[in-house]
C-alpha cells in the first residue's frame, strides 16, 4: 500500500476536535493548522477517515507541496506532479483560466 499525507479542511475552531478524532482512530502524524488537519496513512486510512470523520468537510490527498509566488511557478509545480499515477490515460483534466 502507498503512503500519503491527507488534508482534512474543517471550520475554524474545530481543528483540535477533528485531530482528536483522527488520533482516536489511530492515524499517524496528526497535526493541526488553521482550518485544517493533516495526517498520514494509506488507502485504508483514507477510507476510514471518510467514513468516520464528523468534523471535517472532506479528505484530500496531498500530492505535492511547493512555493508558487507567480503563475509560472504554480504551473511548473502542478506540471511536475506524476498525474499518470492518479488519472487514467483516457481521462481529461480540463483547466480553464
Amino acid at each position: 500500500m502507498s503512503k500519503f499525507t491527507f488534508c482534512a479542511p474543517c471550520l475554524m475552531g474545530v481543528e483540535s476536535i477533528a485531530s482528536g478524532e483522527f488520533q482516536r482512530l489511530g492515524f499517524e502524524n496528526v497535526r493541526c493548522e488553521d482550518g485544517r488537519v493533516y495526517f498520514d496513512g494509506d488507502e485504508r486510512t483514507l477510507a476510514r477517515a471518510n467514513i468516520n470523520s464528523r468534523y471535517t468537510e472532506r479528505i484530500l490527498i496531498r500530492l505535492a507541496s511547493f512555493n508558487a509566488d507567480n503563475f509560472d511557478a504554480l504551473y511548473d509545480g502542478v506540471h511536475a506532479v506524476d498525474w499518470e499515477n492518479y488519472i487514467a490515460p483516457d481521462a481529461q483534466f480540463p483547466v480553464r483560466g
